[in-house]
């Protein structure tokens, strides 16, 4: 309990201050989103989409309005699939939420709203485009860990992307899995997944899907502080007293 308190303060921490700097970063002339204190919006936005669906109802507004100070719409999308997978059936009113949150996203975010989503296909059908004429060995075991960060942006350079557009991570969990081990360790994950399938219906069902949608558009377990967040939902949601957790 003190250690699922703990992560709900911080959580409160964090949309608070994302609040706080949404309205000061544009008094101050700053034309950047919320990130609170972990240095980027983005991270910010799947970090409180993960914790959302474990805090209380009275705690939800505050979190949903640091999610949308934070402008990350892969946050929104991962914070509507963790409250419809914990609120079940009565998950419509959840989801409306969601699109609202989308909505004024990408009002707020304008022209760039898509922009990040048109360079993560990008990359990847470059990537897939790469994997699909090279040699089997790398479809069954990969390129080899951390190799991504080595050969894509080289590759991205020949390519002619900006440079501002070079990944030196996928921005897609499950796309880096694939590349960097190969159909075998995406197998050993999925069978992993299936083994534990009882973790999407116990108290913390809600947060293992919000992290399962932000590893689509975000590099989580890449990130120390959004990583280390998923590993401790993903033991609390695993454990042997799992379903007798209240999730908080």
């Amino acid at each position: 309990r003190f250690v699922g308190t703990a992560r709900l303060v911080a959580a409160a921490g964090q949309a608070r201050l994302g609040c706080v700097e949404s309205i000061w970063f544009p008094l101050a002339g700053i034309p950047l989103a919320a990130w609170g204190t972990l240095g980027n919006s983005n991270f910010l936005g799947v970090y409180l989409a993960i914790v959302a669906p474990l805090a209380p109802l009275w705690l939800l507004p505050l979190l949903c309005l640091g999610l949308l100070a934070s402008k990350c719409l892969v946050g929104v999308v991962a914070l509507s699939a963790g409250l419809a997978v914990r609120y079940g059936r009565q998950a419509w009113p959840w989801l409306g939420l969601g699109g609202a949150l989308f909505a004024a996203v990408v009002l707020l975010k304008q022209q760039g709203a898509f922009l990040g989503l048109a360079a993560r296909l990008q990359v990847a059908a470059l990537v897939l485009g790469r994997v699909a004429g090279s040699g089997w060995e790398h479809w069954l075991a990969g390129y080899g860990p951390g190799r991504w960060k080595v050969l894509v942006p080289l590759w991205q350079l020949r390519a002619g992307a900006p440079q501002s557009n070079w990944f030196i991570e996928a921005h897609n969990d499950w796309l880096q899995l694939l590349f960097e081990g190969g159909a075998i360790a995406m197998i050993l994950v999925l069978l992993w997944i299936w083994t534990h399938r009882r973790m999407f219906a116990g108290a913390y069902g809600g947060a293992v899907a919000a992290i399962a949608v932000a590893a689509l558009g975000m590099f989580v377990f890449h990130l120390v502080t959004v990583g280390l967040l998923c590993i401790l939902v993903l033991g609390c949601a695993t454990g042997p007293d799992a379903d007798q957790q209240e999730g908080v």
